[in-house]
């Protein structure tokens, strides 16, 4: 068989990624049920897998494999005014086009705890939130060549970067399933790696970033019809530092349909923006169809 072009191989990875991954940089709320006394533990899992073969098919076409897995662990305690919730999200996913590389489709370690205390119940909810949060991923990711003479080009690691960010503030339930909330946090972005703290806003030498600044977040959930929901995260960050000129902003919406007790589509568009990073805005977009397992 020939070889497929770069061109058209990049393409074909694109569109795996494009279908298969699950990137969610806003966070999803958590949500306590009203009849919460105590505490409740659940798991989701989910496995999208895609298969494509051709053998002397006149068309053409690119032989490809593509498996993306997830895992999502729950903790909710609620009593009288006091709301706990810990969630441990992993997510990993690789596609195979013709033999070629192997590529990483999907990449995520975080762990997230929120404490809440209801202050008041007058016209919306007045709660106190603390939350302290820590994310990275598992494998190296690379910016991978356009020419096959070309090398690939590391970009990420295993905690590098990692970011643990910690925050205080107020949250206004406006809603049961729409809420405001600002408040003050700290961010550390941790790179082992030091060939690649630069990319990240840390000195070159150094292997640790310190901020400060105020966080602003917004959280929205609605059933637009029968069986599929929307949901939006927006969630900011101003530094100290920068006189507030460096805002970090990422952007998270995710309709979920939901065929049958098993089988749910998805459609997510994300966007963020992180001066760090990249001047310009990054976005990624999925639409998917897999399979659910809930305990």
């Amino acid at each position: 068989m020939k070889k497929i072009p770069p061109l058209l191989r990049s393409a074909i990875v694109t569109l795996s990624i494009l279908g298969l991954t699950q990137l969610a940089y806003a966070q999803e709320p958590f949500s306590f049920p009203d009849s919460l006394r105590g505490y409740t533990l659940n798991w989701k899992g989910t496995l999208n897998g895609t298969q494509v073969s051709y053998s002397n098919w006149a068309k053409g076409g690119a032989n490809s494999i593509s498996v993306t897995t997830s895992s999502i662990l729950t903790l909710l305690y609620q009593k009288d005014r006091l709301h706990y919730g810990a969630r441990l999200d992993t997510r990993y996913g690789r596609a195979r086009v013709d033999g070629n590389s192997n590529r990483k489709t999907d990449d995520r370690f975080s762990f997230r705890n929120r404490v809440l205390y209801d202050i008041t119940n007058v016209d919306g909810l007045l709660r106190v939130y603390s939350e302290v949060h820590f994310l990275t991923q598992f494998a190296d990711g690379f910016e991978y060549a356009k020419k096959d003479t070309d090398p690939d080009v590391l970009i990420s690691g295993w905690l590098s970067p990692a970011y643990l960010t910690e925050g205080v503030g107020l949250m206004w339930q406006v809603k049961p399933r729409f809420s405001i909330e600002t408040g003050i946090g700290l961010k550390q972005t941790f790179v082992t790696d030091e060939s690649l703290a630069t990319r990240y806003g840390i000195n070159e030498g150094e292997q640790v970033r310190n901020e400060g600044g105020i966080t602003v977040g917004v959280s929205f959930e609605n059933e637009i019809m029968p069986n599929v929901n929307y949901t939006l995260g927006a969630e900011t960050f101003s530094t100290f530092q920068g006189a507030f000129k460096e805002t970090d902003v990422s952007i998270s919406n995710l309709i979920v349909g939901k065929i049958n007790s098993y089988l749910n589509m998805t459609f997510q568009f994300n966007m963020v923006y992180d001066r760090d990073f990249s001047t310009k805005l990054q976005t990624s977009q999925l639409l998917a169809a897999g399979l659910s397992v809930m305990l």
